[in-house]
């Protein structure tokens, strides 16, 4: 079995890979005067949208608030259902949901790493030191 530390360096290696490849597509998608007028629309429209529907919003104001109650409360519920579910996971128990139509729902784990704020922070502070002195370099 791999370890963490090789798998995630080649994790590393083809998002890089996969970032520049991106850039490449999107400098040559700038330079295509279609897709660039074209966006422009999208944007244009997108505007348009938005507008009519903060009138609607505006005109149905009770409903409005409600639904934005709901969107709150649906999210909370969520959340207070996944960590009663990792807390029975961690407790060895079986974790299920049966529902009014006799579905059976089963919880779906999985981890994601972030960089650790403390090492990004260092990292910035190294690249402010050396931005404001660029005839010295500066090592960990």
């Amino acid at each position: 079995m791999r370890d963490l530390k090789s798998v995630h360096l080649k994790l590393q290696d083809k998002s890089r890979e996969r970032r520049q490849l991106m850039r490449s597509f999107q400098d040559e998608l700038a330079q295509n005067k279609e897709y660039v007028d074209l966006v422009e629309q999208i944007k244009k429209l997108r505007e348009v949208k938005k507008s009519i529907e903060n009138s609607v919003k505006a005109s149905s104001l009770g409903d409005a608030s409600k639904l934005d109650t709901l969107q709150l409360e649906i999210k909370d519920q969520r959340e207070m259902l996944s960590d009663l579910a990792l807390a029975a996971y961690t407790d060895g128990e079986q974790v299920e949901i049966t529902d009014g139509d006799n579905i059976r729902w089963v919880p779906q784990f999985s981890v994601r790493f972030k960089k650790d704020k403390e090492t990004s922070e260092t990292e910035k502070a190294a690249a402010e030191r050396a931005a404001s002195h660029p005839e010295r370099t500066f090592a960990r």
